[in-house]
């Protein structure tokens, strides 16, 4: 047989040097590794700037995300349950200029029921609402300090009678109980105000009380992010989150001016006194927005609440917490920028009718040279360089919040 005649080992060899050579040819020399290496890195030195900004855009609009679900969450239960039913917009801190401007954490508020006692003695207009100790024991024992915190106080709402109408209560003093409320009466003038109720009259009362949080869950914002309530506010150029307005609205100076933004040596800060208010949004049982709260210290004690039915939609500034510059609203160097001149901010836009709330990137605009403010598309000028600083910051909201109003969520 021809296959006999071939010696057994040629075919083993064979194989072996086969096999030798098939190693040999899957190896890569240090040559070759390098230039891998080499393409590697540039491939790398590319990439990863842009991924790095992609991953940082996700961030603000997953938290973007989470804040719509939140407050939708709190419509649909205001809804659901044919009540009112908001969220607050905790500052920071209270203690800190810095603090006071942003908020990493959002909680859901509910109104409590109306409290009504047994009987007050009323007077007329200008007067006093005068309560004995019994009715409001549990409020009597909450004044602490000189500082009065309790279930009735500043912010609740109180009406005399069987159809009344509410004001809101401004003070409640301790010892004997006496709720203060500023009523403002409209007549033709020198037209005659005659009092509804004779002194004496004994009349049932009832008292709105101010939302209060609910036991549900907070919402904490994800590390890095927070809402910049320096460019927040009602309208298309409302700032009236800012603690720089609020503090120009306390009439303690000219925070958009010359005087320093809030040096310590002022009042209320020289007192250790700092209260200064959430931001609490209230939905209606048709899913609405019906009431906006926020405010501040007035002076050593008392505090102001602005309370009111919003006339335009709200809008809320996502950005991070390296990027809140209350004392320099335009702030911009090569390692940090303000959050209203970073395009990775966002606006979450709450409709005042409907309740809806949308998400929009923040538009461009433009500062000049001499600091006055432009339209970057069309270069015309929303508020000269000499124009104080409240006028460019509400220019430059407005700019910065066009695509945000042009929303169709918004518009509904």
């Amino acid at each position: 047989m021809i296959r006999n005649l071939i010696p057994t080992n040629v075919g083993r060899s064979y194989r072996l040097a086969n096999r030798t050579s098939v190693m040999r040819r899957s190896g890569l020399t240090l040559i070759e590794l390098l230039i891998v290496i080499a393409i590697l890195s540039l491939l790398a030195a590319i990439s990863l700037p842009s991924i790095r900004d992609i991953i940082r855009e996700q961030k603000t609009s997953r938290t973007a995300s989470l804040i719509q679900a939140y407050i939708n969450g709190a419509r649909a239960r205001a809804i659901g349950e044919g009540r009112s039913f908001g969220v607050v917009i905790e500052r920071a801190s209270t203690e800190s200029p810095i603090g006071r401007a942003y908020s990493i954490r959002v909680s859901q508020a509910y109104v409590p029921p109306p409290y009504k006692g047994t009987g007050v003695a009323a007077v007329a207009a200008g007067g006093t609402l005068t309560v004995t100790d019994d009715l409001v024991y549990a409020a009597q024992q909450q004044i602490l300090n000189g500082h009065v915190n309790p279930v009735i106080g500043p912010g609740d709402m109180v009406g005399i009678g069987a159809t009344p109408r509410f004001f809101p209560i401004t003070g409640i003093s301790a010892g004997p109980i006496a709720l203060s409320s500023s009523i403002s009466v409209l007549a033709p003038h020198a037209a005659e105000i005659v009092a509804q109720f004779p002194v004496g009259t004994t009349l049932p009362f009832t008292i709105i009380r101010k939302p209060r949080r609910s036991f549900t869950a907070p919402l904490e914002l994800p590390e890095g992010t927070a809402i910049d309530l320096v460019y927040s506010g009602i309208g298309l150029n409302g700032d009236q989150f800012s603690p720089l307005a609020i503090d120009d609205a306390r009439g303690l100076g000219n925070r958009y001016g010359t005087t320093p933004y809030s040096p310590l040596s002022t009042t209320p800060f020289a007192g250790g006194v700092l209260d200064f208010q959430p931001v609490t949004i209230m939905f209606n049982a048709t899913g609405g927005v019906n009431e906006v709260r926020s405010g501040a210290p007035s002076g050593a004690t008392a505090v102001v609440v602005a309370n009111q039915i919003p006339t335009s939609n709200i809008y809320l500034m996502l950005g991070k917490i390296g990027g809140v510059f209350p004392e320099a609203p335009f702030y911009v160097d090569k390692a940090d920028q303000a959050n209203l001149t970073d395009f990775e901010s966002a606006w979450i836009v709450i409709n005042r009718q409907t309740g809806e709330v949308a998400l929009s990137p923040i538009s461009a605009f433009s500062m000049g040279a001499a600091g006055n403010i432009l339209d970057s598309n069309t270069g015309v000028e929303f508020a000269a360089a000499s124009a104080p600083l409240q006028t460019k910051i509400q220019a430059a909201l407005q700019l910065s919040r066009k695509e945000a109003a042009e929303n169709r969520a918004v518009n509904q």
